[in-house]
């Protein structure tokens, strides 16, 4: 039996298809693939709550102010805010992780850009939760003194902090998504 690929055989292994190929076996419908997609799911859609400012009165104007800042420490739903970016986080760096170690274990699925593509994903999550934890004390935006103190460097080094896990967390998003285009032949439904 021929599968969609060129080249590769399918056969049928426990109920399973399975598809053979340069490096050996791929399950592309595994537990652990359905896992990834569903952890990494989660996890965006967690990502997404910075939405609910259109429902919620936040007092931050979305136009002129920063995502970061409906999770400042001094913001009334800051804790919603944060709570959600350290699942959304977690979620992706578990799936992030898993898949690398999905990567370990089937030899097609250590292409370069693809494994560059999961480290990012990895590191996107990592960094995320890491700003739930490393929150703005304040609006800067939003509030002049919290923008005069932020100038003259009065602000906990936090602000610091944030600013380097944010940019972490960019990097790792787009590496992510680099890694991702094009979507790998085998297994790309758990990539």
């Amino acid at each position: 039996m021929r599968a969609g690929r060129p080249g590769a055989l399918a056969r049928r292994t426990a109920g399973r298809r399975v598809e053979t190929g340069r490096g050996g076996a791929c399950p592309c419908n595994t537990r652990s693939a359905r896992l990834v997609a569903v952890l990494v799911g989660l996890g965006a859609a967690a990502y997404t709550a910075w939405v609910l400012e259109v429902v919620l009165s936040t007092g931050l104007n979305p136009v002129e102010t920063y995502v970061s800042e409906l999770a400042a420490q001094d913001q009334p739903l800051g804790g919603i805010f944060r709570a959600t970016d350290f699942a959304a986080g977690l979620l992706v760096f578990t799936g992030g992780l898993l898949a690398l170690i999905r990567t370990a274990r089937y030899a097609d699925t250590r292409r370069p850009w693809a494994v560059a593509g999961r480290t990012g994903v990895t590191l996107f999550g990592a960094a995320t939760a890491a700003e739930a934890w490393l929150p703005l004390s304040c609006a800067p935006t939003a509030d002049p003194v919290c923008a005069s103190r932020e100038t003259a460097g009065l602000v906990p080094a936090t602000h610091q902090a944030h600013a380097v896990s944010s940019s972490l967390a960019m990097a790792g998003a787009l590496l992510g998504t680099r890694g991702c285009v094009p979507a790998p032949p085998v297994c790309s439904a758990g990539w």
